[in-house]
């Protein structure tokens, strides 16, 4: 029985972004494996629980290079073909399959980065962009930091794989946990008080800081802070169990980071889960630019 295993970027704003793709790959094939960091693996399992035929291998993360290498040994390890997502896209387009045990590169790095400068933001033709990547190799890897004049990371994995772009949005899922939602709105919110529910990340992954200055945040409710930690202890804190959180808030502010693609994905129109009203969300882009598409718009952007 054939095994696909993935190879997505490490993030866990990533595995959100992929959260469609990884279901769509897993509907094709009947033994999917994803490697996951070792600081989110426990949030991206939780999110395809419902998922059967995949499984989840741990890997350590104390550096990209750490990340890539152990991958690597796994691949020689175990003989496995690799493919890019572009070129597992042809194969899908053409009636094919992957041959063998075989590990699909999720777009990263230096051919996602070529991939989004290759084509104009807005540009839907599926057909082209399969052919689109340059020849000349890219030494852009924060590739979020490029022209402006590009399509984002998120759509352009759906491309590579010859999805419809809207597909990200309209296929995203994840089984929600009541009683978990119920605890963290009761828990962080014990007197049902108006608030403000605030998301920056002082200690991230990255190694940076990503804070939004207090002095750009309203006063006149009471303010709660996103707190990672809490899920290292309790599993109800998983980031997805914020969701009644995030439906009860006057505001929400936030700057660019996992939280708030998932934020994306359950205010997009397009799925079949609730949704979270775009006038109350505040995105702090000047703190952590990213490239941005109609979607991005429709929120209120603080650009300086």
């Amino acid at each position: 029985m054939k095994k696909i295993y993935l190879w997505p970027a490490q993030g866990f704003g990533d595995a959100i972004c992929l959260n469609a793709l990884i279901r769509n790959i897993c509907n094709e094939y009947d033994i999917v494996s994803l490697f996951c960091s070792e600081h989110f693996f426990k949030s991206i399992k939780w999110m395809f629980r419902d998922v059967k035929n995949l499984s989840f291998i741990k890997v350590p993360y104390p550096s990209h290079p750490v990340w890539e290498d152990h991958i690597r040994s796994f691949i020689l390890q175990n003989n496995l073909k690799v493919y890019e997502l572009t070129e597992a896209g042809k194969i899908k387009s053409s009636g094919g399959v992957l041959e063998g045990d075989s590990v699909v590169k999720l777009g990263i790095h230096h051919d996602l980065g070529q991939f989004c400068r290759s084509i104009p933001e807005g540009s839907k033709n599926l057909d082209h962009s399969l052919d689109a990547l340059p020849t000349e190799p890219s030494n852009l890897v924060l590739f979020h930091h490029m022209s402006k004049e590009i399509i984002p990371f998120y759509e352009a994995y759906y491309m590579m794989y010859d999805l419809p772009v809207d597909y990200r949005f309209s296929n995203f899922y994840y089984e929600r946990d009541m009683v978990s939602e119920n605890h963290v709105l009761s828990s962080l919110n014990p007197s049902n008080e108006k608030y403000i529910f605030v998301i920056d990340d002082g200690r991230h992954s990255l190694g940076c800081s990503i804070r939004i200055p207090n002095d750009r945040l309203p006063t006149q409710h009471k303010i709660i802070k996103h707190n990672k930690e809490l899920s290292y202890d309790d599993d109800r804190f998983i980031m997805f169990n914020y969701y009644k959180l995030l439906e009860n808030a006057e505001e929400i502010h936030t700057t660019e980071t996992a939280f708030f693609e998932f934020m994306r994905s359950m205010s997009s129109s397009l799925n079949t889960l609730p949704s979270i009203d775009k006038s109350k969300v505040y995105l702090h882009s000047y703190v952590r630019n990213y490239i941005t598409t109609k979607i991005d718009r429709e929120y209120n952007r603080l650009l300086s």
